[in-house]
Parts: structure tokens; C-alpha cells; sequence
């Protein structure tokens, strides 16, 4: 359009204006622009405009930019018609024709911008001014109709935003107004909304005439429009909304397929990208869902998780698109939870995890996706074990109860989910914390659960199993009495035919049974056979907690055996065992606690089974830690029961079996010592040789995992045989690779002896029971010495009293205190152990022999090797304690006095790879590990007492640890023979557990022998002492080195260094390996 909007007529003008919003909503955008340009010059001319038309342009003005708004975003738009509406409205005062209109669409423009931002003033100023439009608006008044439905509609956004349900009311009443105004052909869209209104209001209050209701309108409007009707879509949606919601309500299949057959129809009708084309999607995927839970059709359950991805692909970047992700990952979970395919269960956590990233602090559903997060998580780590998986749970479920308030009807289930998740955490890390904080959510739960509610049973059930666990833990009576008071109350509330009641029932059993004291009547046993037998009768097949049933079964019939002595018991009790590890879920865990438990009954009546129940508790452990994938948790497991192995030792002495004695101690310590080492497990090493190693590791690991995880109740006891059957048939081919003969086989007494070749071993092991020592030769059982005067306390008063000596060795004290002190020590640890050890081997071994020590549990920590009676100058006890023509040494500082030392001393025909100074890099020293099979290490050690292949030698661009050197030997050139450790460390390690030093570290890494120190020592000396040594070796080899030679080198060593050194520094040396 041309031409000055000031020479024309204001009605020539205004009708030319209107024309271009018209091509404006015709998809003609900058006619809208033209016309609101015109507009303003019109506002802002000189036309001579009466009031009617200043208000008319005003409004005019302000719809134009309220469209422009919603085409295009821009908010000044939006508040500058809001400014032009208010201008309009004063112009127009009561009594004005056409004030019904501009309050109209005042109401509508603060409504599009209550859309936009949520601000709650103004949809109730929306609602004031449509209000006060339609008290104003005659019955024939042309808009009467509009009006109506828009207040309607207003009513029903503040429904939505606020709740008030008298909103909805009023909506309702309007709408049926609006129904009653019009004529069959204007019916559908009031009859739709209102069908929608009816829903809403069925969701508040549940009454199902206000469901058929809604579904007779949509059907009605259906019925009324043209198929190719544009509102069509609509009202197909809101149909299959109440079919669907109809439904749940009542099962009928046919409105689930009737919902499922509009829901497709409106995609049909909808392409992508147009309005309510991606809900749709996720609506449809909803119903298809619910028919795969109805019927069990995977066809179905994989639709719908199509349709939920596709509608997070098109709602990428839309509000909507955490709700999808949301969806998705929900479907998702169920599918892993139905067929177990672990690759659903990752993608779910993903999805709830991009979900939370699209649900701010603040979002009513952020803590309802925490949950479902947390929950994915703690069923991963039910299935793979890992860590953080747990704690990332236990976080999730943390966070998820900060968003609850106080009053909030999701915040007993939350404590609840947090205490189940402590419970689980407490079960693999033994953490007192973490139970009573378990305790403290379970309880807090209940307080806040109605006594009707569902899941309080759940929550008395589980409040009885943590205390129980405490009561075992510290031996209150006090929290055994409230577990009993708990679990009745769970019982109670379970009546018969309860699903959960053979839960309670196990629960039960287990309480009354830790109440059974040695010297009460068996006949106190019959309640809990009778719970037991009820609760085994009323399970279904592949129920969860059978495992659980059969192995506290064999608990309870092993202590009627050892309390009336029947042979029936005893014999049923081990069925029961048995059948506890053959029936699926899990069942090696209920089977190795029950061991555990027979264990404690056996110590307590003091009965020969108990060395049966310590073999039995071993061989379990061991299949406990081959099926955990988590390195921290084997380590755990192993840490948690290391003193199983000493107990079950001093069992096998205390009923005269020396040799089952020895065994069951190397598989403990086996097991003990690979994980504190390696970190690894059999598999990990299997894993490691080649294509077939790597496949026969899988199918163990899978065949283990699937007799192990949650069942889903359909599973037979003649499944989990077939899988025990081929879990056997793939140990059969692991034991024919090299190396792997002994995989899963504890070692035998034999294969023991083979250690004693190069001289007699002498196990000295400190239990709660018995402490004592064992003399292993090649021939022959065992020879137990006695240790008559040495109890456990004992033990660890010597090793903390060594400890304390060792770490004040650089203190400016007397030396000749602390030296006397030390004396005094090893004067009684010869006097207690040492000297009734060799008063036994005197008569059976040559003077000079060498010989090696075995200490374990916290005589480890002990220098046993060093005991003796120190009565003068020349008194030190060194006797022999436990080559190539190439030699390597590290080093990582700018000196090289130690290097150069090995050069003086050697003989001139060995060459010597230097890594010193600035060639002190991780690849040299690497290098040098994988082609030289005799190492001297220079370089100071960081150890790590914990985690012992953790411990690392710091070079100059980053440190090498014990597991990489470990790694280097497995890929070294040649067979390596032998490591000094010349290196200045610390010493320590946890209380209670069992020691690894440096020395033994690298040994077990894998070198044949290897010579150090077990505590820190001064570099100086260590460099005396390495001189001498290498010396000594040279002398004893003629010239030919050879790590056998080693220990006596050492010794001789020690003895010509003799009093030109500190006491504590001369015994730190040991020698470990051949």
C-alpha cells in the first residue's frame, strides 16, 4: 500500500489495515509488520480520530501485536498491547458498546502471556476481565458464544496451574452453557472441551459418571463433525484418553484396542511437526505399554518404546522433551526388568539422567525422576556390582528427599528406598554408620505411614532385618527384642495369602532363631520349623526368597542335630544346603551365610562339624568372589572374612586334622592375598589369554549371572540345573587351558608340601580360638607346635608395640631406649613363639638350613625372623631367611651412589642398564622391566598398604606401580628372577588385616626372589647393606649369579654388617620367593 495515511478517510484507512493482518494470518508476515506499522503512523498523524476510533485502532493495534508476539516471539510486542489494551479500555468506559470487546481481549492477551511465564496475576486478571465481559454481554450479543469458551478456558489454566477445584466447577458449568447456546453444527468443540473438563475433574475425584460422561460428548462431537474436519484430531484424542483411562478403571480389552485404533488415527491425520503430532506418539506408546502388561506381547513393549524415542527425537529442544526422555526410560527399565537384557537398563539410566539435566531445582518432577534414577542404579549394581552405582543410588534417593516436604505423600517411600539402599550397602561394606542411618530411615518412615498404608509392612520388615544385623554385629538383646516386636507387626498386617508373607515368616525364623541359646530345650525349634515349612509351602515356584527358606532351614536343622544329636537332622540339613545353592536367585549367597551361621553354632557347642562348616564357608567365599565383577567389592569380601581362614585353620588343629589345616589356610590366604594384590580375579587372568580365554570367561561369567540375579518368579528349579550343567561343562574347558588346571580347586595338602623343597615352612597363626605353629616338610603331616602362653591379644599387643617402635625409628630419642625396647621384643617373641618352633625342628633339620616363615593374620606384622636372645655385641641371630648376564637399575634421582655401588661389586663380565637422572622415565624403566630379569630398585616407594599393587616408585615424568610393573612381567622376555628393593618407604596398614609389604608385593608381582625392607630404613645403610649383599652373592655364585643364592647372601650380609648398624634397620631386611 502507498501513499500518506493522513490524506486518506479513517475508515478507507482502518479497512486497508485490516486487509493486511488478514495476508498476515494467510502466511504473509510482513503484512503484519505493514499493517502494525500503519497503525502507529495513524496513532501518531494528524488524522482527526474521534474517541471510537483512537480505541479502535488501540485494539486493533494490540491484536496485531499480540499475533506478531505469537509468530514470533518478541515480548516487547506482547507488552505493548497489553499498554494499548489498558489505553483502549479507559476510552471505553461502562456503559460503552464495545467495552465487551476490549476487555475480551485484554483477558486474552494477559492469557497468552500467563502461558508464556506462568505469572499467577495474570490469569487471575484474565479471569476478572472475561468475567466482567460476560456480565456485561447480552444473550444475542454476537460473541456471547467466544466469551463463554474463553472464560472457560481460562478457568481451566488456573485448574491447572493452582488446583482449586472450584475453577474446575465453574468451567464445567460454563461449557455446558455454552452447549446449551448452540446448534447441533456448532456442538463438537464445547462437547470435546468439556469432555476433556469431565476428565480432569474424574482424575480429582474419581466418580466414574463424570469418565462415561466424558466419553459419551466425544463420541457425540465425533459423530457431529465431517471426517476431514479439522477439530477432528482433537476430539479423537480426548476419546481415547477416556477409553483408556476407562481402562484401568475397569479392565475391559476392548477400549484398551478401541484407544489404541484413535490414537493411530490421529497420528494418521497429524504428520510431524504439526500440533499434538509428538504427544500423540507418547500417548499412543502409553496405551500400547499397558496392553503389553495386559497381555504380554514384546511386540507391543518395543512399539512403544519406538514411538517414545521418536517423540524425544522431535521434541529435542521443546519444553516437553525431559517429560519423553522421562517415558522412555521408564519403558525401557521394564523391558530389562521382563527379559533382562542389561543394554536396556543402560540406556534407561541414560535417559533419566538427560531427563534430570531438562528438570531444574524447582520442577515438580525432578525428585519422581531421582527416583526412578536411583532405582535403575541399585538394580545395576544388584547385577553388575559396581560401586559407585550404589552410591550414585544412595545419592539420587538423598537428593530426591530434599525436594519432599515434611508433609509430602512420597516421603516415607523415599525413606523407605534409602534405607533398603543402605541395608544393601551395609550387607558388602560392613559400615556400622550406614546401618544405623538405615535403622533411623526405616523408623522414620513409619512414622510418617499411615497405619492402613500398603508399604508399611514393607517398611516394619525391613526395620526388623537391620536390627537383626545389628544385634548380630554388636550382640544387643535390646535391638533382637524390638526386631521381634517389628516383624510380628509386619506378620500381622500380612495375613495368609499374602504375597510378602513368606518374607516375614524367613525374617521371623531368623529372630527366633539368634534368640536359641546353647542350653535352651530343642524342642524351642519347632515354631521356627513350622514358620519355615509354612513359608517354603507358600512360595511359588521360582519364588525369590526360597533360597533364602532352604538355607535358614539347614541352619536350624544343623542346631537341632548338634543339640539332640540326631543323625536325620544332620543329613537334612545338608539336603537343605544343597537345594539353597541349586535353586536359582542368588542362591550361593543364602548358602554361604548359612555357612557362616554354622560356623558360629558349631564354635559355640564346640563340635567337630565346625571344620566341615569352615570348608564348606571357604569353597563358598571363593564362588562369592569369582561371581562379584567389582574389584573394590572382591576386595571387600575378602578383606571382611579374612580371619575366616585362621579360624577355620585353628578348627582343623583343635579336631587333629593338621593337613586339612594347612589347606583350608592356603585357600583363605590364597584368596586374601590375590585380591590385596592383584585386585583381580581368575576371570580377569583368564580374560587375559587370548580369544578363548577372553569367550570361556564370558560363558562362565554369564551361566554364574543368570543362576544368580533377580528372578521373575517363572524360572524352574530344572532351569537353574541346565545352567549349573553348562556353568560345569565350561569349567571342564577353563581347567584344560595351561595355567588354569586348578581353576576353582583349593589347593591340597600336597601341593602345600611342594613349598617346603628348598627347606621346612613354619606356619604360625594367631586366632580368637587358638594360636599355634605349624612345621610343613616334604614328608609327612604336619608338625604342630604348640603355642600354650600366646592368645590373640597377645599377638596384637607385640604387633603394636612393634609398630609404635618402628615409627618412632627417626625420632630424637635415646637409640640405646628404643633399641632396648626392641631387644626386649624379640626376646619375647623367642621366648613365646620362635624358640618352641625350633626346640621341633632341631631334631629334623641341618644346622644352617634354610627355612621359611609363614605368619599370618597379625603376626604378619611381626619380625619373626629376627627373634632371639641378644646378650652381647656379636649376638645378632642371622641365619638364611625367607644368575644372568644382564642386570637393570632405577633410579629416579639426580645421584646415582646406589647404581654406581652395584657397578664396583659386580662382576666385571655383567653388563648394566642404567635409568637414572633424566632417563628416569616411565617408558625406560618400563623397558628395562620387560628385557631384564634382575632389577635393583633405587627409587624411593610410595606404598600403598590397602591397596598394595597400588604402591608406586615416583620417576621423573610419573610414577610406575606394582600393577604395571606386574603387567610388564607378564609380558617380559625373559623369566624374572630377582628385585632388590634398596628404597627408603613407610610402614602401616589397617588394623586387623593382614600386611602386605613391599617385598612380598613384588614377589607375588613376579619375581622369583626378592630382597628389601619392610619398613622404612636409612639410605645410607640400605646402600651398605645392598653392597654387601651383592658381595656376598658374587662370593657364594663364583663369579655366576644365581637368585637361589639370594637368602643366604642376605644373612651373610646382615652378619658382616653386623653392630655398625641400628637393630631396627638390620632386620627390616627379609627375603622373599625361591
Amino acid at each position: 500500500m502507498s501513499g500518506d495515511p493522513a490524506s486518506k478517510s479513517t475508515e478507507q484507512f482502518l479497512h486497508q489495515t485490516k486487509e493486511l493482518c488478514i495476508e498476515a494470518l494467510q502466511g504473509n508476515p510482513s503484512g503484519l509488520d505493514s499493517a502494525i506499522a500503519h497503525y502507529r503512523g495513524a496513532l501518531g498523524g494528524n488524522l482527526n480520530l474521534s474517541s471510537d476510533a483512537h480505541s479502535q485502532l488501540l485494539g486493533d493495534l494490540a491484536n496485531a501485536l499480540s499475533m506478531r508476539f505469537q509468530q514470533q516471539g518478541n515480548r516487547a510486542d506482547l507488552a505493548c498491547a497489553l499498554e494499548c489494551h489498558l489505553t483502549a479500555l479507559a476510552l471505553r468506559p461502562l456503559g460503552h458498546p464495545m467495552r465487551i470487546i476490549t476487555l475480551t481481549d485484554f483477558a486474552t492477551a494477559l492469557l497468552i502471556r500467563f502461558k508464556e511465564d506462568g505469572t499467577q496475576n495474570d490469569i487471575h486478571l484474565a479471569i476478572d476481565n472475561f468475567g466482567a465481559a460476560l456480565a456485561l454481554c447480552p444473550p444475542e450479543h454476537p460473541i456471547k458464544w467466544a466469551l463463554i469458551m474463553s472464560y472457560a478456558s481460562a478457568l481451566l489454566s488456573r485448574f491447572g496451574y493452582c488446583g482449586d477445584a472450584e475453577d474446575l466447577e465453574r468451567a464445567i458449568k460454563q461449557y455446558q452453557a455454552v452447549i446449551e447456546l448452540s446448534l447441533p453444527h456448532e456442538c463438537p468443540a464445547p462437547l470435546s472441551i468439556l469432555a476433556n473438563a469431565l476428565q480432569l475433574r474424574f482424575q480429582r475425584f474419581h466418580q466414574l459418571n463424570d469418565l462415561e460422561l466424558s466419553i459419551q460428548h466425544s463420541c457425540t462431537a465425533l459423530h457431529l463433525l465431517p471426517k476431514n474436519h479439522h477439530d477432528r484430531p482433537q476430539i479423537l484424542r480426548t476419546l481415547a484418553g477416556g477409553l483408556f483411562e476407562r481402562f484401568h478403571q475397569q479392565g475391559d480389552a476392548d477400549d484398551l484396542e478401541t484407544a489404541i485404533k484413535h490414537y493411530q488415527a490421529v497420528l494418521d491425520l497429524h504428520s510431524p511437526g504439526q500440533p499434538y503430532h509428538t504427544q500423540t506418539l507418547s500417548n499412543l506408546a502409553d496405551v500400547l505399554l499397558a496392553r503389553f502388561k495386559h497381555q504380554g506381547n514384546l511386540l507391543d513393549l518395543d512399539l512403544a518404546i519406538g514411538h517414545y524415542r521418536t517423540a524425544c527425537i522431535h521434541s529435542e529442544g521443546q519444553p516437553d522433551h525431559g517429560v519423553h526422555l522421562d517415558h522412555l526410560g521408564n519403558a525401557q527399565f521394564l523391558r530389562f526388568s521382563r527379559y533382562g537384557d542389561i543394554a536396556y537398563l543402560h540406556r534407561a539410566i541414560e535417559d533419566f539422567t538427560l531427563a534430570l539435566e531438562l528438570h531444574p531445582l524447582g520442577h515438580q518432577r525432578r525428585s519422581a525422576i531421582m527416583e526412578a534414577l536411583a532405582n535403575c542404579l541399585q538394580v545395576r549394581f544388584e547385577e553388575q556390582g559396581e560401586p559407585a552405582d550404589l552410591r550414585g543410588a544412595l545419592s539420587c534417593y538423598d537428593h530426591a528427599l530434599e525436594l519432599c516436604r515434611e508433609d509430602h505423600p512420597r516421603r516415607p517411600f523415599i525413606l523407605k528406598k534409602i534405607a533398603s539402599t543402605l541395608e544393601t550397602s551395609f550387607v558388602h561394606y560392613n559400615s556400622l554408620a550406614e546401618l544405623n542411618r538405615c535403622i533411623s530411615c526405616y523408623r522414620k518412615a513409619l512414622e510418617l505411614y499411615p497405619v492402613i498404608h500398603t508399604d508399611r509392612p514393607i517398611a516394619l520388615n525391613g526395620l526388623a532385618c537391620a536390627l537383626l544385623s545389628r544385634f548380630e554385629l554388636l550382640g544387643n538383646e535390646f535391638d533382637l527384642d524390638q526386631a521381634l516386636l517389628h516383624c510380628t507387626a509386619a506378620l500381622d498386617a500380612r495375613t495368609l495369602g499374602h504375597p510378602a508373607r513368606p518374607t516375614s515368616l524367613l525374617a521371623m525364623a531368623r529372630i527366633r532363631r539368634s534368640r536359641f541359646l546353647p542350653w535352651d530345650d530343642s524342642k524351642k525349634l519347632d515354631v521356627i520349623f513350622e514358620q519355615l515349612r509354612t513359608a517354603k509351602e507358600t512360595c511359588q515356584p521360582g519364588h525369590s526368597s526360597l533360597p533364602d527358606i532352604h538355607a535358614e532351614l539347614s541352619t536350624v536343622l544343623f542346631l537341632r542335630y548338634l543339640t539332640s544329636q540326631r543323625s536325620m537332622d544332620l543329613k537334612e540339613a545338608f539336603d537343605y544346603h544343597e537345594l539353597s545353592m541349586a535353586f536359582g536367585s542368588g542362591g550361593i549367597w543364602p548358602a554361604f551365610r548359612a555357612s557362616l551361621c554354622w560356623v558360629q553354632i558349631a564354635e559355640t557347642f564346640r563340635h567337630a562339624s565346625a571344620v566341615d562348616a569352615y570348608r564348606t564357608a571357604l569353597r563358598l567365599l571363593d564362588r562369592c568372589v569369582t561371581i562379584t565383577k567389582a574389584p573394590e567389592l572382591r576386595q571387600q569380601l575378602t578383606k571382611r572374612h579374612a580371619e575366616l581362614a585362621l579360624d577355620a585353620f585353628s578348627a582343623a588343629i583343635r579336631h587333629r586334622q593338621p593337613d586339612l589345616a594347612v589347606e583350608m589356610l592356603e585357600t583363605g590366604r590364597m584368596l586374601l592375598w590375590t585380591q590385596l594384590a592383584l585386585h583381580r580375579s581368575m576371570l580377569d587372568d583368564l580374560r587375559s589369554c587370548g580369544e578363548q580365554g577372553a569367550r570361556l570367561a564370558d560363558d562362565f561369567e554369564r551361566f554364574s549371572h543368570q543362576g544368580s540375579r533377580r528372578q521373575s518368579g517363572r524360572e524352574s528349579p530344572q532351569h537353574y540345573r541346565e545352567l549349573q550343567k553348562q556353568r560345569d561343562a565350561v569349567i571342564t574347558q577353563i581347567r584344560g587351558l595351561d595355567g588354569f588346571s586348578h581353576f576353582l580347586r583349593h589347593p591340597s595338602y600336597a601341593d602345600v608340601q611342594k613349598a617346603a623343597t628348598e627347606g621346612p615352612v613354619i606356619v604360625v597363626n594367631a586366632s580368637q580360638y587358638l594360636c599355634n605353629a605349624v612345621i610343613i616338610f616334604t614328608t609327612g603331616q604336619p608338625v604342630l607346635v604348640p603355642l600354650p602362653k600366646v592368645t590373640l591379644a597377645e599377638v596384637g599387643r607385640l604387633a603394636e608395640l612393634f609398630k609404635d617402635i618402628i615409627r618412632r625409628a627417626g625420632d630424637p630419642d635415646p637409640v640405646r631406649f628404643r633399641e632396648r625396647q626392641l631387644i626386649d621384643l624379640l626376646t619375647e617373641l623367642w621366648n613365646l613363639v620362635v624358640s618352641p618352633v625350633v626346640d621341633r625342628l632341631l631334631p629334623h633339620t641341618p644346622k644352617g638350613s634354610r627355612i621359611w616363615w609363614c605368619p599370618t593374620g597379625k603376626f604378619a606384622v611381626l619380625p619373626l625372623h629376627a627373634a632371639g636372645l641378644y646378650q652381647g655385641k656379636s649376638s645378632r641371630p642371622f641365619a638364611p631367611i625367607a644368575m644372568s648376564s644382564t642386570f637393570a637399575a632405577i633410579c629416579d634421582s639426580e645421584s646415582t651412589e646406589g647404581i654406581d655401588m652395584l657397578r664396583n661389586v659386580l662382576p666385571l663380565n655383567y653388563t648394566m642398564t642404567r635409568v637414572a637422572g633424566v632417563d628416569a622415565t616411565y617408558e625406560n624403566a618400563m623397558c628395562a622391566i620387560r628385557e631384564q630379569p634382575w632389577i635393583h630398585f633405587a627409587s624411593r616407594a610410595e606404598p600403598n598398604f590397602d591397596l598394595p599393587f597400588e604402591s608406586c616408585f615416583p620417576l621423573r615424568d610419573k610414577p610406575i606401580s606394582l600393577r604395571e610393573i606386574s603387567q610388564a612381567l607378564a609380558e617380559a622376555e625373559r623369566l624374572p628372577e630377582f628385585a632388590f628393593l634398596s628404597v627408603s618407604h613407610g610402614s602401616g596398614g589397617k588394623e586387623g588385616h593382614e600386611v602386605m609389604h613391599l617385598p612380598q608385593a613384588l614377589h607375588l608381582a613376579g619375581f622369583q626372589s626378592v630382597v628389601g625392607a619392610m619398613w622404612a630404613v636409612d639410605e645410607e645403610i640400605s646402600r651398605r647393606v645392598a653392597s654387601t649383599f651383592y658381595h656376598s652373592l658374587a662370593v657364594e655364585s663364583k663369579g655366576v649369579l644365581n637368585c637361589s643364592n639370594t637368602a643366604k647372601a642376605l644373612g651373610q650380609a646382615l652378619k658382616m654388617v653386623g653392630e655398625s648398624i641400628p637393630l631396627e634397620q638390620s632386620i627390616a631386611f627379609i627375603h622373599v620367593g625361591a
